[in-house]
């Protein structure tokens, strides 16, 4: 049977590696959203200046929509991030 302290210390390797993961999982989807949002900005300038089959009026319905899909999900991801930070004891 391993000792107590053994235990702890692999409760403290999975906490680490959960972080760990954490951060990249709030990262990438950060990173999606600014790329769909940044898409969006650079699709709705061209179409300022380039006749194309939309308006500008569906060009900002899009960029409204996908603020609208996106912020809920990374307000709780960039939350749970954040307040698991919070938890942590400084050391």
């Amino acid at each position: 049977m391993p000792s107590k302290k053994g235990r702890i210390q692999d409760l403290s390797v999975i906490l680490k590696d959960e972080s760990i993961i954490r951060s990249i999982f709030a990262l990438i989807f950060v990173a999606v959203f600014a790329f769909f949002l940044l898409g969006s900005l650079i699709l709705g300038g061209i179409s300022l200046f380039m006749p194309l089959e939309g308006k500008v009026g569906e060009a900002k319905e899009i960029i409204v929509t996908i603020s609208g899909i996106f912020s809920g999900p990374l307000g709780l991801i960039l939350g749970y991030y954040f307040r698991s930070q919070v938890e942590k004891p400084s050391t």
